[in-house]
């Protein structure tokens, strides 16, 4: 602590000007200058009476430690029209900026950004582990931290902020399978899950959900934008889904951030994803099947295990998008021999071809 035998740091202070005696302090004031003058006079002495060595060297080298090294074969050049370096302070980005604007336009209405969805600055409340006093967005007081509308201002202490990654699988009938990779949301379980893809009603979500019969116990595909990610999966959960699937409007998926709305973060028991436009073009192209039903069957299975045959393959797959300069999420067509080499999902048994056979039609059938 501060304080010493209870008492505060100004009253310390006031003790000590009155303990200290000023003709006692100019004494040992002059003290210590007389011993600096009789430390002085001693060098110089020393200097008059060991002179030093004449510098080596002759010219602006003299005295140097490189007085004697060989001339440079090639000349040497230093130009004095050297580029200033601008510092720029680094910004970091989670995902895109909100909606309603490119990245540099930050102004728009305080708000029309709240209402929109949390994108943009990261950095950590206090009482976070990471919490680093006083932090906040770049230029800003702390103060201003938490009413910045346009900035993302808080992390929730439970939000996962390092990138978490499911295989999504869409399977309909007489169309090529999609596989690709979905991103997680900072909330939300990452565990596997099967079932039909169903169409929201509102696309959005950005109200309660109308086609509860045909949403509950299925996976529902909710289109980005109207609202914050945070209510798109509670109106989900609301309406008896078993995942969220969130169409993104552009060709990339990023991690979709937690928006306090008073609600507990660990509510949200369902996995919530993101897949990129081109994913959804691909599974929207597809017809109605005749019965009305949803056409798509998906399974999301977690990247998680870092020595399973799955995410040996992601990465073959990653690689390949690098290789074919993809942005992350895009679509890349992909030979069937590589997919040929992936082991059943942990949870299917390995039956005979005859069971799987019925097994598909049942899985056609309404």
């Amino acid at each position: 602590g501060m304080e010493q035998g209870g008492m505060s740091a100004s009253d310390l202070r006031a003790q000590r000007v009155t303990q200290n005696d000023p003709d006692a302090l100019l004494a040992e004031f002059l003290k210590a200058r007389r011993q600096e003058r009789e430390q002085e006079t001693a060098a110089m002495v020393d200097e008059k009476k060991n002179p030093k060595k004449a510098p080596v060297g002759k010219g602006w080298r003299a005295g140097s430690p490189m007085a004697n090294a060989a001339k440079p074969p090639t000349p040497v050049h230093i130009g004095l029209n050297r580029q200033q370096q601008q510092y720029q302070p680094q910004i970091v980005m989670m995902g895109p900026p909100p909606e309603g604007g490119p990245s540099n336009n930050m102004l728009g209405s305080q708000a029309d950004v709240m209402n929109k969805e949390g994108g943009g600055f990261f950095f950590y409340p206090p009482g976070h582990p990471n919490h680093v006093p006083g932090s906040g967005p770049p230029g800003m007081p702390p103060a201003a931290m938490m009413t910045e509308g346009q900035l993302r201002s808080t992390v929730h202490p439970q939000e996962r902020i390092a990138p978490h990654w499911s295989e999504a699988k869409f399977r309909a009938h007489g169309m090529p399978e999609v596989i690709c990779e979905a991103r997680h949301a900072t909330f939300g379980p990452l565990i596997m899950v099967s079932a039909k893809l169903v169409r929201c009603n509102p696309p959005q979500a950005n109200s309660e959900i109308k086609n509860l019969d045909q949403v509950k116990g299925n996976i529902v595909y909710i289109k980005r934008g109207g609202c914050s990610f945070t209510k798109k999966a509670r109106m989900a959960q609301l309406a008896g889904a078993k995942a969220m699937v969130v169409a993104n409007s552009d060709r990339e998926t990023f991690g979709m951030s937690f928006t306090d709305d008073g609600e507990p973060l660990d509510a949200i028991q369902i996995p919530c994803v993101m897949i990129s436009s081109d994913v959804c073009e691909k599974l929207e192209s597809c017809r109605q099947s005749p019965d009305g039903k949803a056409p798509w069957t998906v399974t999301l299975t977690p990247l998680n295990d870092k020595a399973g045959p799955l995410y040996q393959q992601h990465m073959q797959l990653q690689q390949m998008a690098a290789a074919a300069n993809c942005p992350p999420g895009a679509g890349i067509a992909v030979p069937p021999q590589l997919l040929a080499q992936q082991q059943p999902p942990p949870g299917a048994s390995p039956s005979s071809g005859k069971k799987s056979i019925v097994k598909r039609l049942k899985s056609m059938l309404p």
